[in-house]
């Protein structure tokens, strides 16, 4: 890989994603999906898909979105020519388009400069690959107006990738890629964000090639840089790529959108998505997260899913299914306002559309999207009636089946329900694994893995153990007449989430309970004293702390020796800790 800064090409732009200002960038999203063809000829699409992609070009300008996205080997090439063909189809005067196109003979890459590169157009690639006796390339193209040799023209710079995927995920890609070597980095005259692309499999070689005296060169330490990662990856959330963004993370003012196609895609009749999950979405590096459950809970219903990675990094995944998605998100980085005015929010969905085979266009679905997490649920057989409504609150969901299972952190105590310290929200960086409950899209072992310890816990606190009177502790004997289930009741958020058991009618007890399975006695004990932890204020609540665990066939529990010395009763008027 060798960087070229934009200015060395005698380029001159001033694009607005590359702005560093308060105002939110809009970004528009391709999620292309379908049949795909590849083989010793071309890589692309089985189908004709020009009027999707037309479709998609013609959005981004009514829209006048800043950016417009489509992942690898999407485009076909006509869709291209038809755009540099028509002046009133391109983009805006500081607008950029970033498009994945279908493989390029050397044939076509020489008639397609012949034909373009001429007037007001100007058209760039290395011609070095055209020496290559190998078969295509597999074409990048940045769409956007600026100015060569100091004249007004729509830049179209083709930019080819450098290294070709995986033999282990197929080998007609090395067999038959011609590979490029240069990687564009744009960026305007002053105060810029920088932006590269790094097609697919390239990310695995990243960090190996942004040697000392490249990141040097370009200025990698000190500068933000906006990275897109177009993909066409069966498996995006394979190790090579959760390290490529390890290392990217390393360095501040960074940040990675990568599209991925989406989960309808087909190659050779079968399904391509290893694990149903696209993994598009960003990869955002900021202390000032807008945590306003409102708003988690907007994106998640339109199809962003928010994940914590830690140390300032996040994660907003995007749902696999939808085709088009508008963004709202800041600027890498700010320069030149007050605080107040700076706050790097993260991402927010603006809009969301599919595609209607029928009425050929594409439709709003900015009604919801099917996380298909309770879907999942009732597949599986869970009984947990607060986790298979549709209309309970999906992070009260995620703190349930953390609470339930003992995936708390006892430092946190009662701050433990903040979105940053849920368990399952939170994300390894080394695996990337999803373990939320209600993201349920992603089938990767350790994702189902995660979602069955939580089914099954609950599970076994319904069925076997909350039906079994004998096995309550003295701490929670006065719940013997009643029959009881794992929930959180309708006034949780004023005892934050501690109490995790009700009635069958639906009342809230004062009670949390664990059930850890065949952990051994240390791990039950930690456990324990986490739960307790929550209730350092409250001794009498930190007593009705119970955790209940197995050996053999055996029930057991953990509970507070000093139960026995409060004084239970059902004959009161006024409140009191046993009663909601």
């Amino acid at each position: 890989m060798e960087f070229t800064l934009i200015e060395n090409l005698n380029i001159g732009i001033d694009l607005s994603i590359l702005q560093r200002t308060t105002q939110r960038h809009s970004i528009l999203l391709y999620q292309h999906g379908g049949a795909l063809h590849a083989d010793n000829t071309r890589i692309g699409n089985h189908n004709n898909v020009t009027h999707e992609l037309s479709l998609f070009f013609e959005k981004s300008r009514l829209t006048a979105c800043d950016l417009a996205l489509t992942p690898e080997y999407s485009c076909p090439l006509l869709v291209i020519e038809d755009i540099i063909s028509h002046p009133e189809k391109w983009p805006t005067a500081d607008k950029l388009w970033v498009v994945g196109c279908e493989s390029m003979t050397k044939q076509q890459l020489t008639d397609f400069h012949t034909n373009y590169n001429i007037d007001n157009v100007y058209v760039h690639y290395d011609t070095a690959v055209l020496k290559n006796q190998l078969n295509y390339v597999d074409p990048l193209i940045y769409l956007f107006r600026g100015t060569h040799d100091g004249l007004n023209k729509l830049i179209v710079l083709l930019q080819f990738k450098t290294h070709h995927q995986s033999v282990w995920s197929g080998e007609v890609e090395r067999n038959n890629l011609i590979q490029g070597n240069e990687i564009y980095i744009l960026r305007n005259p002053i105060h810029s964000v920088n932006f590269l692309s790094l097609i697919c499999s390239e990310a695995m070689n990243f960090q190996a090639e942004l040697t000392q005296q490249k990141q040097k060169a370009i200025g990698w330490i000190d500068s933000p840089y906006l990275i897109y990662n177009p993909q066409l990856n069966p498996d995006p959330a394979n190790p090579i790529f959760t390290a490529f963004r390890k290392f990217v993370f390393l360095f501040g003012k960074k940040e990675i959108i990568s599209l991925n196609w989406n989960k309808s895609t087909t190659y050779n009749g079968v399904s391509f998505l290893k694990y149903d999950a696209a993994r598009s979405g960003f990869y955002i590096q900021s202390g000032e997260i807008n945590l306003d459950e409102n708003r988690i809970k907007y994106n998640h219903s339109h199809g962003l899913y928010y994940f914590y990675f830690g140390m300032n990094k996040h994660a907003f995944i995007l749902n696999s299914s939808p085709i088009v998605f508008n963004i709202a998100t800041p600027p890498v980085d700010i320069v030149n306002a007050m605080p107040q005015q700076s706050r790097r929010d993260g991402p927010e969905l603006i809009e969301v559309y599919g595609f209607n085979a029928v009425q050929n266009d594409f439709e709003s679905l900015n009604d919801g999207i099917n996380d298909l997490h309770v879907d999942y649920l009732n597949g599986v057989g869970c009984i947990c009636n607060f986790l298979i409504s549709h209309h309970n609150c999906i992070l009260e969901k995620e703190k349930l089946v953390c609470l339930t299972s003992g995936k708390i952190n006892k430092e946190l105590g009662s701050n433990w329900t903040n979105i940053l310290n849920l368990f399952s929200i939170n994300i390894d960086q080394e695996t990337e694994v999803n373990r939320r409950i209600t993201f349920a899209e992603d089938t990767h072992p350790m994702s189902l893995r995660q979602r069955t310890e939580f089914i099954d816990t609950i599970t076994e606190l319904n069925n076997n153990i909350l039906p079994n009177k004998t096995v309550y502790p003295e701490s929670i004997a006065d719940l013997k007449a009643e029959d009881l289930v794992i929930g959180y009741h309708i006034n949780s958020r004023a005892d934050n989430y501690k109490f995790n058991i009700l009635t069958d009618t639906g009342e809230g007890r004062i009670a949390t309970i664990c059930f850890m399975g065949s952990m051994p006695d240390d791990v039950i004990e930690k456990t324990f004293d986490f739960l307790q932890a929550l209730f350092d204020d409250d001794n009498n609540n930190k007593r009705r702390v119970v955790v209940f665990y197995r050996r053999g066939n055996r029930i057991l529990s953990k509970s507070d020796p000093n139960a026995g010395k409060i004084t239970v009763t059902s004959d009161f008027d006024g409140p009191t800790f046993l009663k909601q």
